[in-house]
């Protein structure tokens, strides 16, 4: 499985990861980059020489993450402008465009992903993250085909 471009710790070594053949490769992707987004901010961001998060408990009990970076209230000019979410581009490739689209039905428990009780929302996440991919891959491709159907139609 690969991390599909999710590589904040380079010189860390690369632990083979497994998953019966009978799992959802995609499925197992999206929990192994979880799991590798979770130790990057729990393990390597708590435990850097100036820290950039520490783990804030409530006295109700809840943990959480919080940032220790002082937010700089002026944007230099030489600093890029924030993108919200309605402008970052997303893309996706498909080699066989005339294949049907499977919808993911189930999704395993990613228990091993945290222990306080939000494996969960996180299923519910990654299922709504994959259904919107596959969405806007239909869209893509539609787009292609009637592009391709308009140039041909040009010539």
């Amino acid at each position: 499985m690969t991390l599909a471009g999710f590589t904040p710790l380079m010189s860390n070594p690369q632990d083979p990861c497994y998953a019966e053949k009978n799992e959802d490769m995609e499925v197992a992707q999206v929990c192994l980059r979880i799991n590798k987004i979770l130790f990057f901010g729990q393990s390597f961001l708590c435990g850097l020489e100036t820290p950039v998060l520490k783990l804030q408990k409530s006295e109700t009990g809840v943990s959480e993450y919080v940032s220790v970076v002082e937010a700089s209230s002026t944007s230099t000019p030489s600093s890029p402008p924030e993108q919200s979410d309605s402008e970052l581009l997303v893309e996706s490739y498909s080699e066989d465009e005339d294949e049907p689209v499977s919808t993911v039905r189930r999704l395993p428990s990613c228990t091993d992903v945290s222990d306080d009780g939000t494996a969960p929302v996180a299923a519910v996440e990654i299922r709504s993250l994959i259904e919107r991919k596959e969405e806007l891959e239909r869209r893509q491709r539609k787009q292609d085909r009637h592009r391709q159907r308009v140039q041909v139609s040009r010539k």
